[in-house]
This record gives structure tokens, sequence and C-alpha cells, in this order.
């Protein structure tokens, strides 16, 4: 009409109805827009529609009246669920078109729908949303987990610009983030590094993923002498640099939580893992002391560990200060593999510990290797790398005739029992091959000294007080 820009009315078809308003046009009678079947379909059917409500709503603070009635239907129409980002796009700017003051409501509708539907791939719908939430202190109402994911997806680099707690956006992302899934927080670093910071507080399990040690731009030494994590939580770090290739880490790691973790990611492996980590075995492995202590406690009492260790360290390395000797107490913690070459291995090195100075275990180092080796080499069935090690510490042999190796390390079982004045009990229970027992006591027969030594574990293995 001449008065409103907009006015809908149901009327009947007499002249005299049409006559009272005569610039009125019958709506059948014109080229009808959606916004106009919208609002007949409402006219006729109010009880299937929510457009009313909705003007009710959202239309409550458009100060230009009935001018606006196009551009809310328009809205209302491409806030459903089925509606296409462009037609909201265009819905948007319409209401935009209003001026800078007008529809704050319908544009808090619009920002609630682009940030609430993942559906809406559209980066400049994502941008209007995002300013209208962050004018409002309380995000327009919207769930904060809802506004920190949209940001998360569309503007991570806010993260890395450091929000204030002032900026609506910051509580938005706290909400967000302990929902996200850790893959996800991976991208976000990877595609935008600085977000980190932001990141790493409220979401520790990010650091238990290998591909987030793989991004390139992390300054993984500095962060690794920030962390602050408990043994277990340490271990999976741990796990996670292994996985990612990050041996470079192993000696930052090892400076600041101990060998602690590094020996509980390496005691999850088979051999054939821990030696594909040998960066990370060489940095525990300079730890003596620590590796003595672990060994004692228990903590490291993995056997595949234990033959790698044995592999790469020297047999006296490890201190006995007090108590049993830490070889002695991890080894018989552990059951024995199937790996001959690696448990050959082994008992050449603890034979040759047993055959140094450092161990106050020796009886019980003899007891956990000379059986297997005396087997291994009258089998010749030694690796070289064994051999090196045994031979280190057999006898050269006699002057009268040559020793075969098995003699050699009969020899070197029977005089350091006796020279030693080692537990005779130890002596008795050498070894648990009669035939091999045996020789080791005529061997100590052939002297005077072996035979008053061979009195007292005959006492000992009695029940005597000879131990």
């Amino acid at each position: 009409t001449s008065a409103d820009v907009f006015d809908l009315q149901l009327m009947d078809a007499s002249r005299s109805s049409r006559s009272r308003i005569p610039e009125g046009v019958i709506a059948s009678a014109v080229k009808r827009g959606d916004w106009v079947d919208t609002l007949l379909d409402d006219l006729e059917f109010p009880a299937r529609s929510d457009l009313r409500q909705f003007l009710r709503d959202v239309g409550s603070d458009v100060t230009s009246g009935r001018a606006a009635m196009v551009p809310l239907v328009h809205l209302h129409v491409a806030l459903e669920p089925n509606a296409g980002p462009l037609r909201l796009a265009d819905a948007i700017s319409e209401l935009e078109r209003l001026g800078p003051g007008q529809g704050r409501m319908g544009r808090a509708a619009a920002a609630r729908v682009v940030l609430s539907r993942l559906d809406l791939d559209d980066a400049r719908l994502f941008d209007f949303a995002l300013q209208q939430v962050r004018a409002d202190h309380d995000l327009l109402g919207i769930e904060p987990a809802i506004v920190g994911r949209a940001l998360l997806r569309w503007k991570p680099y806010l993260l890395a610009d450091g929000l204030t707690q002032e900026d609506p956006l910051y509580r938005a992302v706290e909400a967000a983030l302990p929902e996200v899934d850790t893959d996800e927080l991976v991208s976000v670093i990877e595609a935008v590094p600085g977000a980190a910071a932001a990141v790493l507080p409220s979401r520790r399990d990010v650091l238990e993923r290998s591909s987030f040690w793989r991004v390139t731009s992390i300054d993984a030494f500095s962060l690794i002498r920030s962390l602050d994590a408990d043994r277990d939580h340490a271990a999976l770090i741990v796990s996670a640099l292994a996985e990612a290739g990050r041996d470079d880490c192993s000696q930052v790691v090892v400076e600041r939580f101990g060998i602690g973790p590094v020996v509980a990611a390496l005691s999850g492996m088979n051999v054939a893992g821990i030696r594909s980590k040998m960066g990370w075995v060489r940095a525990i492995a300079q730890r003596t002391n620590d590796l003595a202590e672990g060994m004692v406690d228990g903590r490291l009492s993995h056997r595949p560990l234990l033959l790698i260790l044995a592999e790469i360290r020297d047999p006296d390395a490890v201190p006995n200060s007090i108590g049993t000797d830490p070889w002695v107490a991890a080894v018989e913690r552990t059951r024995t593999t199937d790996d001959v070459s690696a448990e050959d291995l082994l008992a050449a090195f603890l034979f040759n510990r047993a055959r140094g100075w450092r161990s106050g275990s020796t009886g019980r180092l003899f007891f956990l290797s000379v059986q297997r080796l005396h087997e291994a080499m009258a089998s010749d069935r030694l690796t070289g790398e064994a051999w090196r090690i045994a031979k280190q510490r057999l006898p050269y042999g006699s002057v009268w005739r040559d020793w075969d190796q098995c003699e050699k390390l009969r020899h070197a079982v029977v005089d350091n029992f006796i020279d030693r004045e080692l537990p005779p009990i130890e002596f008795g229970t050498v070894v648990n091959d009669g035939k091999l027992w045996k020789k080791l006591v005529d061997l100590a027969a052939d002297s005077s000294r072996g035979r008053r030594y061979l009195d007292k574990v005959r006492n000992a293995l009695l029940g005597g007080h000879e131990r």
C-alpha cells in the first residue's frame, strides 16, 4: 500500500473488500518470489510454521519495520538445516544492507548456525560469525565449545597470537580443547606451530603422539627441558619420540627425566625393536650409577634390554657399591629368551664380569654364565663378539700343553673360587650339569688348597656352617 512498504492480509475477494485498499494487489496475480510463498504458507498453515515466532525473536531490534520483512524471511529460510552456504551468505548480505545498527538478533542467529553446522565449509561465513561472537562477551549465548572448535578449524593462527583472558574467544578455546581429537590438535600445531603454547597446557596427551614430534618447526629440545611430567607420562613421551625417529632428543630426555622413562619405554620392545632405538640405549648406558640403581630396584629387568646393554657396555662399567651385584639382581628377575646368540653373549659378559674385581657376587655371576658358556664353547657356536668378551679373561693355559676353550673356562672358574675363597656353597651349585661339575671338582682336587676348599664345599652341601 501507499502507507506501508509491506502488508499481507487475508481478505475475501469481494469488490467492497478490494475498494478499501485501492493500491493492493492479489498475491496470485503477481510474480512471486520464494519469500512470498513462505509468507502465504504461514498464513494458510500457521500451525506448521515457526515464521511468526522467528520474526518476533529476530525482528524485534529492526527499526525499519516492514521494510525488513523480505530480508528476514530470506534469513529464516536460509537458517533451515538443508539450506546451502550460498543461500545463507546471500541472506546475511541482505540483512547487513539494512544498516550497521540493524538486525543484531538476526546476525546472532546466523552466527549460531554458521558455527554449529560443520557442513558449512565457507571461510566468508565464518569470518562473519567470528566477528559477531567476538563482539559479545557472552558469545551470543552460543556454547563456548562450539565456538572454540570452529575457531580451531578456521582461524587456528589466533591461538598463536596469544588470546587474552578478556577476549571472549579465550573462553571458547578453553572449553573446546578438552573435547578435540588429539590428532586434530596435532594437525593444528603442524599448520600453526605457535598454537602449541595454547594447546599443550591443557592437552598434554598431544606430547604422546609421534606425529607431534615429527613437526620440524617445534623446538623439541627447549620443549623437553620445560616439561614437568611424571615417570609414566614421560615414558609415553619417550615412546612417541622414539617412534618419530627423534634419537637426537635422547640425551636431553635423560638429562631432564633420568633413565627411568627411557627404560620403561624400551622395556615394551623386543630385541629387534630395541636395536632400532640404539640412540636411546646409548643415552642410558652412559649413566652407570643409574643403571645399577635401576637393576637393583627392579625397574631395569627387561631381558631384551639387558641383552643389548651387554653388547655395548664394558662388563666392569656398572658399579657394585653395596649388596648384590646389579647384573645378578637384574638377570635373576628375568627368563632366558630364544635368542641363542644374544644369550651366549650375555653369558660371556657375566663370566667376564665375574673374573673382574668390580662385583661382590662373583659366585652367582658364575652360576648365571658358566654352564651356558661351556656348552656354547663345546659346540663351537659362540659368535665372534661373544668370544672376544669371554677371551679377555680366560687364562693363557699351561706351559706344558695347550688348553682348549672349555678347559680354560673350567680353570678360570676353579681358580676364582679357590683363590678368592668364594662361598663354598656357591661352588657346590655353580652348574646344574653333573658331568661338568665333576670336571670342576676333579680340577680343584689337583692341588692341596683345592682339596681343602672342597672339604668346605662338602660341609656346606651337607648343611654345615661353611657358606
